[in-house]
Parts: structure tokens; C-alpha cells; sequence
């Protein structure tokens, strides 16, 4: 007897528990969503559950890290959030494109100027200079002055040019010699003072001279005539004569100015030749003209 009312006993709890567990699924299985709509999310066991079209609970995803309540879904995965977060990182990592440009080596092998190639710069060129592809400064065609142009070139109107192939108009403004000549003697071999003129010689022509100022040892012309100066090879004279004196006799000249230098008379332009100018100035005190730009 007492072992049938143990079994009993037993049988009798295993047949609860069993029953009870059985109508708590039936339970998940069958509840209905009716107060949601069909879509909806919610936070059911710790799982998230979703309302179907006939309006049934039905779990869509075990959530190992918990649901949110506010939304009815499962918290992602921290971990894996976290790596997401790497991932925006990556997005900066463009920018690393920088430490990309930190492995350029600069060349400016040759170069003076222009880009070293690796967004830098080889260097700057001075006023008056332009930069070529090469990297190279080299003289531009603009200027303030005449130190802005190379040697063989003089500054007008901005422009550094050239001056030969181009017209300038010659003045010879004055001279002035000593009381006399050069033997110490009268410049007139009748005992009279000089008659001076000025001339313009290239190689050996005569292109113009001035009139005649007479029984002076002072003379001021302003005259001005303009000339077309070809070729740096033709040598130009600027000669100060005495009429007084035989014209087939080379002494007629009292003396013939010119620079070796050419270029210089056009980039001085307003011309002074003094005794200081010359080993032996031939009695000469001072001889003023000038060329401009006749174009």
C-alpha cells in the first residue's frame, strides 16, 4: 500500500509539471497581436518578436545580448559595433593619402626654380625673371629699368629691347674746349679761337653735323637729327671739330668720342664726355649730346 500511493504521488507530479509546460507553449505559439499592426516589433521572452499579417507573435531573432524595450529588436552585438566604428576610421584613413605624399623625395636636381615635384618648391626667381619648364630663371621682357635687362639691352616703355634696327633721334647739345689748342698754341693759325661743330660718324661715313659756331671756344647746338643705328658692328663716332683748319687734314678733328660698349651710349642716353673721359683729351673741357627713342 505504501508503495502505491509513492508511485501515485510521483506519477501525479511529473503529469503537472508536464501539463504546465505544455500549455505555456501553446501559450507563445498562439497569442495574437490584435491591438498592432502587422509589422510591428516587439520585446517577447527576452527575444525580438514581430506581428504577422494574420496578427500572430512570431519570433524573428534570439537576442544574445538582450532587446531593446523601445524598439522590440535585439542590442547588436557591442563588439561588432565597435569594429563598425573602426570602420568610420577607415574612412580617414583617405586622408592618409597625406602620409602617401610624406613618402615623395623632392627634386629639384638642376633646377632653380618651379615645383620639386612633390608639392613643394625648388625655389623663387627675382623681379624681372620667369621661371621655364626646365626650372630655369631667365630674363622676361619687362622692366623698371635698365638693370632689369641684360647687358645688350636697354629699358623703354616697360620693355626691355634691343637697340639696333631702330631709329633714335641724335642731339648735340655742346662743347666747351680749353683757351688752347693742344701744343699751347691759338686754335686759329691767324691767332683766333676755334670754330666748332659736331659730327656724327658710323665706321667711316659722316651721317651729320651740326653748324658752325665761330671764334668760340664754347658752343651750344641742340641740334638733333634722327638716325636709323643698324648693327652693334658698325662703330659709332661722335666727333667735335674745328672749322678753322683744313678739311683734308685729320687735325680739322679736335677729337672723336665712342664706346666700346655700344650698348651703353643707349642705356645712358644722355652723354657726357669730359677731359677725365680721354688719356689725352686734345684740349677738350666738355662735350654733352644725347640719343632717344625715335619710335
Amino acid at each position: 500500500m505504501k508503495r502505491f500511493f509513492i508511485s501515485f504521488m510521483v506519477l501525479t507530479v511529473v503529469y503537472s509539471v508536464t501539463s504546465c509546460g505544455g500549455e505555456e507553449d501553446d501559450q507563445e505559439s498562439s497569442v495574437e497581436c490584435n491591438n498592432y499592426a502587422s509589422g510591428a516589433y516587439e520585446c517577447r521572452y527576452g527575444d525580438s518578436y514581430i506581428c504577422n499579417s494574420v496578427h500572430e507573435w512570431v519570433k524573428v531573432e534570439t537576442c544574445y545580448d538582450g532587446c531593446d524595450w523601445s524598439t522590440g529588436k535585439c542590442y547588436l552585438d557591442e563588439g561588432n559595433s565597435g569594429n563598425t566604428g573602426d570602420t568610420g576610421d577607415t574612412g580617414n584613413s583617405g586622408n592618409s593619402g597625406d602620409t602617401g605624399d610624406s613618402t615623395c623625395e623632392p627634386d629639384c636636381a638642376g633646377r632653380e626654380c618651379g615645383s620639386d615635384g612633390c608639392g613643394g618648391s625648388c625655389g623663387t626667381c627675382n623681379s624681372g625673371y620667369d621661371c621655364t619648364a626646365s626650372g630655369q630663371c631667365v630674363k622676361n621682357d619687362s622692366c623698371v629699368d635698365n638693370n632689369d635687362c641684360d647687358d645688350s639691352m636697354f629699358c623703354y616703355q616697360n620693355t626691355c629691347q634691343t637697340p639696333w634696327g631702330k631709329y633714335w633721334e641724335v642731339t648735340f647739345i655742346s662743347a666747351q674746349v680749353s683757351e688752347k689748342d693742344p701744343e699751347n698754341e691759338a686754335w686759329d693759325p691767324s691767332g683766333g679761337l676755334p670754330d666748332l661743330y659736331a659730327a656724327l660718324e658710323i665706321e667711316d661715313d659722316v651721317i651729320f653735323n651740326t653748324g658752325t659756331v665761330d671764334d668760340s671756344t664754347t658752343a651750344t647746338w641742340n641740334y638733333s637729327e634722327t638716325v636709323l643705328f643698324e648693327a652693334s658692328t658698325e662703330t659709332i663716332y661722335f666727333c667735335l671739330m674745328d672749322e678753322d683748319v683744313d678739311v683734308v687734314d685729320d687735325d680739322d678733328y679736335i677729337i672723336c668720342a665712342y664706346r666700346s660698349n655700344q650698348v651703353s651710349l643707349f642705356r645712358e642716353q644722355n652723354i657726357e664726355f669730359t677731359s677725365d673721359s680721354f688719356s689725352d683729351p686734345k684740349g677738350l673741357v666738355s662735350f654733352e649730346l644725347s640719343l632717344k627713342p625715335a619710335w
